[in-house]
């Protein structure tokens, strides 16, 4: 019988040949515990629900607690409540389309190699990543933090998380 370990590796393989996983995430987070390994997996899952447009993924991955949190890159992108993160992501995936983006205006997101990070200490669980934007115009690098929390029904499901776009110190305005 395989452990939760191989499978994963197996699936992150598959998902390596599609492009939205590097190969070096089957090996990377099979280090982990058995439920930080099942929150990687969430985490690929989310870039590949990104990428292809599947709402009904993300509708399922972000909690329902009325306090759950999302910021985006652009000023003034803050959703709070289940409804306006799953709107804004709706939202996105639309004005993608207008744009030409595949997959009903899926964003592609590319893993940049294994995680960052990952922790979990009881029901709570966090990430920070940097994957790939892979814009039509071109890959554009972010950031991305995650907090998982488990839900009485057993699920880890995303209460807050924040995507940002780095800038260079020297671009800021500091004087």
């Amino acid at each position: 019988m395989k452990s939760l370990c191989q499978m994963l590796a197996a699936s992150t393989a598959v998902l390596a040949l599609g492009g939205t996983m590097s190969s070096a995430e089957a090996t990377t987070t099979c280090t982990s515990s058995s439920e930080e390994t099942q929150i990687a997996s969430l985490v690929g899952q989310l870039y590949e629900a990104s990428t292809t447009g599947d709402i009904d993924f993300i509708d399922d991955i972000i909690s329902n607690d009325p306090s759950a949190l999302f910021l985006g890159t652009a000023p003034g992108e803050v959703y709070a409540g289940h409804t306006a993160i799953l709107q804004w992501w709706e939202d996105l995936f639309t004005g993608l389309d207008g744009l030409g983006y595949p997959n009903d205006g899926g964003l592609p997101i590319e893993a940049t190699g294994g995680l960052l990070q990952l922790k979990q200490h009881g029901t709570v669980a966090w990430v920070a990543d940097d994957p790939t934007f892979a814009l039509l115009g071109g890959d554009v690098p972010s950031r991305l933090t995650l907090v998982f929390h488990k839900e009485s029904s057993g699920q880890w499901k995303i209460i807050q998380g924040h995507w940002s776009i780095g800038v260079p110190n020297e671009d800021l305005p500091l004087l």
